[in-house]
């Protein structure tokens, strides 16, 4: 009894010490910051607030540099702005009061460098978050560094913008649910930042601006809207359902404007200049689907001139038009030379932009599905249990997106089945086609075929198009069940299909071709007729018309294939052919077959087509 008390007072002592552990606590800021500062993983969360109902801004100033490690999380209370101020004594004079004893300026900083995997987190201080809650992230003072950072829920009450930054170093940030513009800069590098669902406009550039690689989405304004006084590059961007212009230029601008590269997608326009001026070039972009126009000037600043707009897509293979709608080109600006079959593009995995993008391909089931890929299979001589069989398959890639590059297809030929022929495009839709060339001789420059494996390494794919590998195999005389299906990797992944279903497929990748092991798909077993009389003979199985090929040891079997005589021929190194060959052939292999002379051979070759009798040999001759 006295050792059950003992237990039950031991475990009250527990379950005190339990409830009684205190919250991870919160560092409060209440005051500028003067002085050289970091704020530390273990001070996280630091809730900035004022000390009365009067103070707003917390400052970072007299020439103090703030340093913020990676991981920590900022809550800002509402209405609350944060400045790195290059003015002094609480907003009022200039640099000039920073000077140090040896008289340089020195500047309030603020460092704050967080990680793809350990942001740094500016966010509302309330528990359930909205656009608007906290006031502005002003970066007035020059050289500050601002990398992997998230701004979140904020833009109330700003001066310019949600987020305001020049000459500092921003990139890979996340600047999301801002209740304004989402970020204003100057004479600033932006680069692979994602700036999206801001109630404004994404981007608002004063003076010099150089905007690459960034994710710029769903901002309920102008994805960029300019008002530059020096040269601008907008390069390798995302533009996706800004509720305006993607690129938005309400200004008389006559300095160099260069917009190359950018995937212009579901905007209500493409590109707007009030004024087309010298200076402006718009080249290699994609255009696709956005509402009122691609490219666009309401007034030509000198009507005799026209300005370059070469390679650009326009979502279809027939260029731009002069006709209102998502295809529509102002025509002072010369698409005359366009890229008929899209321009290469892609956000880089390793930056914020990147990721974002790979979460909206996830978001829209376009992760995997750069390509539709469908496989189908048709039977041109037999059935796909009979041996000797013909199997035509095509495997069509169909190209959801951009132009792409860089595919390799590695198709694993089934055990049971021999390759015959292989073609990256077809003659004709009917079932009496002609094959390019043959598998086993004189390839086309992106077919090739290595033990048992057929590999396919297409030019391009052409933007929203597609394009089929056809191959022909026979049903070997040994097999015993129903054909096998292929299998098939693209850039070393493996792709699941069902026959005629269309599947998703990954983006090229570039990567080594490490082809996946051939996998078997057996439907009902049926016996098939048995081969007899084999007679050796030797043979030519070659592509083009008098080309001379190697002889091989092979025989020649007779099998009933769709309920009349074929002959199938089995080389020494496996490969079989149904001959489908003239009545004079056929009665020379039957009189051969019977000869008690075996100092001759029978030779075919020459031009050969598939039909559904077979493959047929335009020459033979008895040697």
């Amino acid at each position: 009894m006295r050792f059950r008390n003992i237990l039950f007072s031991l475990l009250l002592l527990l379950g005190f010490l339990a409830v009684s552990q205190p919250a991870k606590a919160e560092t409060i800021i209440d005051t500028d910051i003067a002085t050289d500062t970091t704020w530390t993983k273990a001070m996280s969360p630091i809730v900035l607030k004022g000390q009365n109902r009067s103070q707003t801004i917390i400052r970072v100033t007299s020439g103090a540099t703030l340093t913020i490690e990676a991981g920590v999380t900022i809550q800002i209370s509402p209405g609350m702005d944060f400045y790195v101020t290059n003015k002094c004594l609480r907003g009022y004079g200039g640099e000039a009061c920073y000077r140090d004893s040896a008289g340089d300026i020195r500047l309030p900083k603020l460092i704050a460098k967080g990680t793809a995997d350990a942001p740094i987190i500016f966010t509302s201080a309330k528990k359930d978050p909205a656009a608007g809650d906290w006031g502005s992230m002003i970066i007035e003072a020059k050289g500050s560094d601002i990398e992997w950072v998230q701004f979140l829920y904020g833009g109330n009450r700003s001066k310019r913008a949600f987020v305001e930054v020049r000459e500092s170093i921003f990139e890979n940030n996340l600047i999301e649910n801002g209740d304004t513009v989402g970020l204003w800069t100057a004479s600033q590098t932006l680069t692979g930042n994602s700036i999206r669902s801001n109630n404004g406009n994404g981007i608002y550039c004063s003076h010099q601006c150089k905007i690459e690689n960034n994710y710029i989405v769903k901002n309920s304004g102008n994805g960029i809207e300019l008002d530059t006084l020096l040269k601008t590059d907008i390069t390798g961007n995302f533009f996706y359902q800004n509720s305006g212009n993607a690129v938005n230029s309400a200004s008389i601008l006559t300095i160099p404007v260069e917009i190359a590269g950018n995937l212009f997608m579901e905007n209500a326009g493409g590109i707007y200049f009030e004024r087309s001026s010298e200076g402006l070039n718009f080249h290699n972009n994609n255009f696709l689907r956005n509402t009122n126009f691609a490219i666009k000037s309401t007034l030509n600043n000198r009507e005799d001139k026209t300005y370059p707009a070469a390679s650009n897509w326009f979502g279809i293979d027939t260029g731009s038009s002069s006709s209102a709608g998502e295809f529509f080109v102002s025509p002072e600006y010369i698409t005359t030379s366009f890229a008929k079959d899209g321009n290469d593009f892609n956000l880089n995995t390793a930056t914020q932009a990147g990721k974002s993008y790979q979460a909206y391909l996830g978001a829209n089931n376009l992760d995997e599905a750069f390509f539709q890929a469908k496989v189908q299979r048709k039977i041109l001589a037999g059935n796909d249990v009979i041996p000797g069989s013909l199997l035509r398959y095509s495997i069509t890639f169909s190209n959801l997106t951009t132009k792409a590059t860089g595919i390799t297809v590695v198709v694993n030929i089934p055990t049971d089945q021999e390759v015959l022929l292989c073609s990256a495009k077809i003659d004709s839709a009917s079932a009496n086609y002609v094959l390019e060339t043959a598998c086993k001789t004189g390839l086309p420059g992106e077919i090739s075929f290595s033990r048992n494996q057929l590999i396919w390494q297409p030019a391009t794919i052409a933007a929203q198009k597609e394009q089929t590998l056809y191959f022909v195999t026979a049903l070997r005389p040994d097999a015993t069940a129903a054909a096998q299906l292929p299998s098939f990797t693209c850039n070393s992944q493996t792709v699941n299909y069902s026959l005629d279903n269309a599947v998703t497929v990954g983006k090229a990748s570039n990567q080594a071709v490490t082809p996946a092991a051939t996998t078997a798909t057996a439907k009902t077993t049926k016996t098939p007729a048995k081969s007899s009389n084999a007679t050796v003979v030797k043979t030519i199985p070659v592509a083009n018309s008098n080309t001379a090929g190697e002889l091989v040891v092979g025989k020649i079997y007779r099998q009933i294939i769709g309920g009349s005589l074929k002959y199938v021929l089995g080389t020494s190194s496996k490969r079989y052919y149904i001959l489908s060959a003239d009545a004079n052939l056929i009665r020379e292999i039957d009189a051969f077959s019977k000869s008690s002379n075996k100092s001759k051979t029978i030779a075919v070759w020459g031009d050969y087509t598939s039909n559904k009798n077979g493959i047929q040999f335009t020459r033979w001759e008895i040697r």
